[in-house]
């Protein structure tokens, strides 16, 4: 559905197709370029010289004075006997593989976390304990259960920070991990935005907060 179009088959079949098409541009296109481009090419022919879209006639040059101009000018200089050839701008013909290598990386990247990865929600009122399994959504094909999911998180208090106008400036969660076969305490911590608690792999972050219940204390009249 669309409240997880990140995880679902079309979304993962559009990066497939991205991917496809970024190998094939890299494959068919910018390998070969590059390799055209780092080819030495000794033209020996005047003719196939006179071909070239910026050929010029200079009867009384030597190689080694223009060698010594392209090199100055920031050309990489090669000489065979009386042939001379110059490049400059290879590194440059690189860079559109590197950029496509990146984003093969990336794509790999969110396949990954959608193929392989967990998540959910779990709303945890103060005094109250969750197991950590119970907040991780289930049904990626490639998703791991972690070893801590039957590990309980305590929620020993919740406190909020104030600004001088009355605002909210920050919510804090002191939690407690507990050990799912011994009830031992394994980790506490005190969470915020931000600042999350991670525990066997598993990564918990605070989101919100709401008022889940409230207590009412009726006083005997005087």
């Amino acid at each position: 559905g669309l409240d997880h179009i990140y995880t679902e088959w079309y979304f993962l079949a559009l990066l497939g197709a991205l991917a496809a098409s970024l190998s094939a541009c890299t494959l068919t296109r910018q390998l070969p370029v590059w390799r055209v481009a780092a080819d030495w090419k000794f033209l020996d022919r005047p003719a196939a010289l006179l071909k070239m879209e910026e050929a010029e006639t200079m009867p009384r040059a030597k190689n080694i004075d223009l060698a010594d101009l392209l090199a100055q000018r920031g050309y990489q200089v090669f000489m065979k006997g009386k042939k001379l050839y110059a490049f400059k701008g290879l590194i440059g013909r690189l860079a559109p593989i590197g950029v496509h290598a990146g984003l093969l990386l990336t794509l790999g990247g969110s396949a990954y976390s959608a193929l392989g990865g967990l998540g959910g929600s779990v709303m945890a009122p103060e005094g109250t304990s969750f197991e950590i399994g119970a907040g991780l959504r289930r049904g990626q094909p490639f998703a791991p259960i972690p070893s801590v999911s039957k590990d309980q998180v305590m929620v020993n208090g919740f406190n909020i920070e104030y600004l001088a106008n009355g605002q909210v400036s920050q919510f804090f969660s002191d939690l407690s991990v507990l050990d799912g076969k011994t009830g031992l305490e394994k980790q506490r911590k005190t969470i915020s935005v931000n600042v999350p608690l991670r525990q066997g792999g598993v990564t918990m972050y605070q989101t919100d907060w709401a008022i889940a219940s409230m207590q009412v204390k009726v006083e005997a009249a005087a």
